[in-house]
């Protein structure tokens, strides 16, 4: 797949099986602040949290030409450059699905309120892009709230999300990660990988199979288990020499990723700390290694159950899993850092 610019036109080259060109204006919008602006919300850490402050990144992006992440809870990532504003797997809400009750019984609606608190705290105003690598609920159930709210332009989505919002017809643009290999807004060139989300222990992995989730739905799924994931996608950006892979899940990639360097990779530790240190390992070989990185970012490690405005903790045994990676990339010369709650990090 090919996405080339003509002019101030972008056209899919075999946008699908189907079709032979699809072709759409992209309007530029720029972010109305600066990128070293330090966001104006609050992110505490918890004590046993707090005991990793000398392994979390620091260090503003170097000039304001350059590009830069502020991670934001669980997997959600800040990506601004100059005219460019992307959100990718945004989740404030931070709803209590681990209780049981909860999990089996009661309906789940995004919280609004606590969406808006925070894009205003964090100010998150306007956005070209929202991307997702997967529709598991603490990725992708804020999004039709985000994006109306910050007049998202794009969204980027596996097919079964895709299909879900090009039908009820939402007022962004959406685009079916699965039929693209690379696309370019106000240039950031963004290449889509596809991979596998981490395996998940029983009964956890049977649950999520019992239901239908976005498949069959005429509205979004009300169910903590109908977030189904259908397909993993990972995302490489690149910034003019900088360059930022980023990962979903601690899954492995359906190809190798041969041939493919970046400077950064953003990996995710959600869960991680539940399966065999030989799966990390290979993880850490397949997602990390291949890449030639720079540095490694460690996202997704905290209890996204918990809402922002209260201290932030690990998510399960994450910083075991923290410091095995640490350990294992430090053995290798290659730096790693645990990400900071709200705090814009760059390159070098």
């Amino acid at each position: 797949m090919r996405f080339i610019k003509q002019g101030k036109l972008f056209v899919f080259d075999n946008y699908h099986a189907h079709c032979n060109m699809y072709t759409m204006t992209l309007h530029e919008r720029k972010p109305e602040e600066p990128f070293g602006l330090i966001p104006q919300g609050t992110m505490e850490l918890s004590p046993e949290v707090a005991l990793y402050r000398h392994l979390m990144k620091s260090g503003y992006p170097r000039q304001q030409s350059s590009a830069g992440i502020v991670w934001l809870g669980t997997n959600t990532l800040w990506f601004r450059a100059p005219d460019v504003s992307i959100l990718i797997d945004p989740y404030f809400s931070r709803l209590p699905v681990r209780n049981l009750n909860t999990i089996l019984f009661k309906s789940i609606q995004p919280d609004n309120p606590r969406i808006s608190v925070a894009l205003h705290q964090f100010g998150i105003s306007e956005l070209t892009a929202i991307l997702l690598t997967h529709t598991h609920l603490d990725h992708a159930l804020d999004v039709p709230h985000i994006a109306q709210m910050t007049g998202t332009q794009y969204l980027l989505a596996p097919p079964l999300l895709a299909r879900y919002y090009r039908k009820n017809r939402e007022s962004f643009q959406v685009i079916d990660s699965s039929t693209l290999d690379t696309i370019e807004l106000n240039g950031i060139r963004i290449t889509i990988h596809k991979g596998r989300h981490m395996p998940f222990i029983l009964p956890i992995y049977n649950m999520e199979s019992w239901f239908n989730g976005l498949q069959t739905a005429s509205h979004l799924p009300e169910h903590v288990w109908s977030y189904t994931a259908d397909a993993l996608y990972s995302y490489k950006l690149d910034f003019g020499n900088q360059s930022f892979f980023i990962t979903g899940s601690a899954g492995l990639p359906c190809s190798a990723l041969q041939g493919i360097e970046a400077d950064i990779v953003i990996l995710s530790v959600g869960g991680l700390d539940m399966l065999p240190g030989k799966y990390c390992d290979q993880v850490l070989s397949e997602m990390v290694d291949s890449l030639h990185p720079r540095e490694v970012w460690l996202s997704h490690w905290d209890d996204f159950t918990i809402p922002l405005d209260k201290p932030i903790k690990w998510l399960g045994k994450a910083n075991r899993i923290v410091d095995y990676i640490v350990s294992q990339n430090r053995s290798k010369g290659l730096s790693t850092y645990v990400l900071p709650p709200g705090k814009p990090v760059g390159v070098g």
